[in-house]
């Protein structure tokens, strides 16, 4: 059987069965065949599924009250100009679908991030009970982390290669580049006036009508939509508090019903094109998906990306939370452990078996070179230290890549770094060396 499949190219069960057929015939040959290449190591690894993405679509709570449960994302970069700020920080209502945008700079860490956002965000809508983000380094930092425990905010993070997770501001990102682009054409201006735009497109997205809502941004926050432009002087019919109250109630109940009806209406379409979420149990081995792997850039051993293998593996799952799980990953991938269901696939082989096989094209060429330096957060029993790290890829150091990180953090997910980085023990403030 193996000589026969490696002859038709690991083709498949049909064409292995012909070719085993042509010299050899026993009563059980076509179900051995299938067993076989189902458990074909290289089979497994290298060929892309054709059945429909895994698990169906599990819509996030939907939220009545305005600003109460927001998503934050960054969008970027953008050519630096006067201010030199080239991200925009892009903060979205998941109840009003209303959108605020603030420039900053790459640099920007989490404390800035926090920063940005009481500027720009609690000043007008005070704290959120929940933000939705992806797992950008401002966010999982210790900062931001800890600032979101002590307000009581419940932090809803993606995993890994899921950006369904934050499809509000995934999809508010494309909108923002995308009026960008158009009003930057339509005036004639240089791309690094970008950030004087901004005012316009903000106000463009949140007077824009929301087919779900059934209204505008404004509409569901304050009541009513303000004029884009001058308009004469109009008598209107006074209208008191009460009456004012009651209309936006109402307003604000029949857009939840509308987004109700069209998440569902969302969902249900969505699943007609995805299958039932296969389910492992803590101790299965799974395979995973390459597709969102970064690939190790080396000049003298360039990959072809066609060539490599689609899955990669068998992993042990050491937590299930369906439709994510947690996989007991080697430190060379140095990737977020949890996964969607839809990037996994049941690993068939011997379960005794323990070795992973490593490809060099998938291991990370970002790591640790030192500690520059450290700063206490926080007061007290609440504190906690933090590092800045320089990182380097195959032939760059660059000191505008350095973040701000935790110590268990640091340990955790990239084990290149010294284990003794305690709370307790202070480094010098000039650069420490890593091992």
């Amino acid at each position: 059987m193996r000589q026969g499949h490696d002859g038709v190219g690991h083709q498949g069960t049909r064409y292995t069965a012909q070719a085993v057929r042509r010299h050899y015939w026993w009563p059980s040959l076509v179900k051995d065949v299938v067993n076989f290449c189902a458990e074909c190591d290289s089979c497994q690894r290298s060929k892309s599924s054709s059945q429909q993405p895994a698990g169906f679509l599990r819509a996030l709570t939907i939220p009545r009250g305005a600003w109460k449960h927001v998503a934050i994302d960054f969008v970027g970069p953008f050519p630096a100009g006067k201010t030199r700020n080239d991200f925009l920080m892009v903060t979205i209502d998941r109840a009003s679908t209303q959108v605020r945008l603030a420039p900053c700079k790459t640099k920007l860490t989490g404390e800035g991030a926090a920063e940005l956002y009481l500027r720009t965000i609690y000043n007008l809508h005070g704290w959120p009970s929940s933000v939705v983000s992806d797992r950008d380094p401002r966010f999982t930092g210790a900062f931001w982390q800890g600032l979101m425990q002590s307000t009581g905010v419940d932090l809803k993070m993606s995993t890994a290669a899921h950006p369904e997770t934050d499809g509000q501001a995934e999809a508010a990102n494309k909108t923002v580049v995308q009026i960008l682009r158009s009003l930057l054409l339509d005036r004639r201006l240089p791309q690094a006036d970008w950030e004087q735009l901004i005012p316009h497109v903000e106000f463009a997205m949140n007077s824009s009508l929301n087919r779900s809502l059934g209204m505008t941004p404004f509409d569901f926050v304050y009541g009513e939509t303000p004029s884009a432009f001058p308009t004469p002087d109009e008598a209107s019919a006074s209208e008191d508090s009460f009456g004012f109250t009651k209309r936006l109630e109402f307003l604000r109940d029949w857009a939840w019903d509308g987004v109700v009806a069209a998440r569902t209406a969302q969902a249900r379409y969505a699943n007609t094109l995805r299958r039932e979420d296969p389910t492992y149990a803590v101790g299965d081995q799974v395979l995973l998906s390459t597709s969102n792997l970064r690939l190790r850039e080396e000049k003298r051993r360039p990959w072809a990306s066609k060539l490599l293998p689609k899955w990669v593996g068998p992993f042990v799952v050491v937590r299930a939370a369906s439709p994510s799980y947690e996989l007991d990953l080697p430190p060379w991938l140095r990737v977020h452990p949890v996964f969607h269901t839809k990037l996994l696939k049941r690993w068939n082989g011997d379960p005794d078996s323990t070795s992973v096989p490593r490809h060099d094209a998938f291991e990370s060429d970002v790591v640790p070179v030192c500690v520059v330096d450290y700063r206490d957060v926080g007061v007290g029993a609440g504190s906690s230290r933090e590092f800045l790290v320089r990182w380097t890829g195959i032939d760059n150091v660059s000191p505008s890549a350095d973040t701000w990180e935790n110590a268990e953090n640091v340990v955790q997910h990239f084990p290149d770094l010294p284990a003794d980085l305690s709370r307790t023990q202070r480094p010098r403030r000039s650069a420490r060396k890593t091992a």
